[in-house]
């Protein structure tokens, strides 16, 4: 049985693909395609460490989301994968609902499409913009991938996705609970 994954945000990105899934990742199993009925948003909040922050205070840090929206449609890219590293995302994607989105899947032929959504409890709705950062590491990783996929993919993710109204900050970032993180680095380590 296929099974693919839908990246949306980083994951469109195939070297932080890769190292996410602990593997070699070849563009040519990659798919591009979409999913019916969703949009990306700003709305995923976890904590977070950034460099030079010598008090090592903890950051509300936004990533982008999907969430339902009947009138547009969402690109990203199906990324096949395995039920171990299923796992493995699963603990690093904390905070995320892994969800069946076979049946919204367009450009992929697969007996089994997954995406992962924010779990109320991990969405932004109380926390003013002030409050919150979005990592500058994270969009410099969404931009290669949009100059990676050409024009026409880029025009498509600005047309799905809202607008980031969060303060942008500089340096590396680690998730600040100690699961997420550990699952986060061992991908970085396999690099």
């Amino acid at each position: 049985m296929e099974i693919y994954l839908f990246g949306y945000g980083s994951l469109m990105n195939l070297e932080s693909a890769a190292r996410t899934m602990r593997s070699g990742l070849d563009s040519s199993s990659v798919v591009v395609g979409g999913l019916r009925g969703k949009k990306r948003v700003w709305r995923y909040v976890t904590g977070c460490r950034f460099s030079g922050d010598k008090q090592k205070t903890i950051a509300r840090t936004v990533f982008l989301d999907v969430a339902d929206q009947s009138d547009t449609d969402c690109n990203g890219v199906f990324l096949p994968i395995t039920d171990a590293v299923l796992h493995c995302l699963d603990q690093r994607e904390k905070g995320y609902k892994r969800l069946d989105v076979t049946d919204r899947a367009y450009g992929v032929r697969s007996s089994v499409v997954y995406a992962y959504q924010s779990s109320p409890a991990f969405r932004v709705d109380n926390i003013s913009q002030t409050e919150a950062v979005v990592p500058r590491r994270y969009l410099e990783r969404i931009e290669a991938a949009l100059s990676y996929w050409g024009d026409q993919f880029r025009t498509d993710y600005e047309a799905s996705t809202q607008t980031n109204p969060f303060r942008v900050r500089d340096g590396d970032y680690e998730f600040a609970d100690a699961q997420q993180n550990s699952a986060a680095r061992r991908g970085k380590e396999n690099r």
